[in-house]
């Protein structure tokens, strides 16, 4: 019995190798959304804790009003920053998601073409032993009658 070689082999590995690549970036990009959102969670929390605190002060400075106030103004630019951030992460996320996608799709049609070949060459193989079988077989028929 030959052995079978998918003449594809290395195309299909390239591609495999493509696919394992953007899957690690789209890990990446995952990884890069989750700190955006535990950044964004941890100033909303320091801005709710400024709100706690200024209602328990019963008394409390103008220039701690101002001071808050303009603080306040700042973690609420730097959420709008990081949401902003987020929404340009979550696009290229989306593009690497459809690259991720297309490399898949061209790894398993050199996957399916390894198959369809392989199975080919296992009845072309299968025919050929066939052949030599049936030859060996006439051969010793025709010493038998001899």
């Amino acid at each position: 019995m030959a052995k079978f070689q998918y003449k594809y082999e290395s195309i299909k590995n390239v591609k495999k190798s493509l696919e394992k690549k953007a899957q690690k970036e789209l890990a990446a990009f995952d990884f890069q959304i989750e700190l955006i959102k535990k950044e964004i969670i941890d100033l909303e929390l320091k801005k709710n804790q400024i709100k706690i605190n200024t209602e328990e002060n019963k008394t409390i400075k103008i220039s701690e009003v101002h001071t808050k106030i303009y603080y306040e103004s700042f973690l609420d630019e730097a959420i709008k920053t990081f949401k902003d951030k987020m929404i340009i992460v979550e696009k290229e996320r989306a593009e690497k998601l459809n690259e991720l996608i297309s490399k898949s799709k061209e790894y398993k049609i050199f996957k399916t073409l390894e198959n369809k070949e392989q199975q080919d060459f296992l009845i072309e193989d299968n025919k050929t032993q066939q052949i030599q079988m049936d030859d060996i077989s006439v051969q010793k028929f025709a010493r038998g009658k001899n």
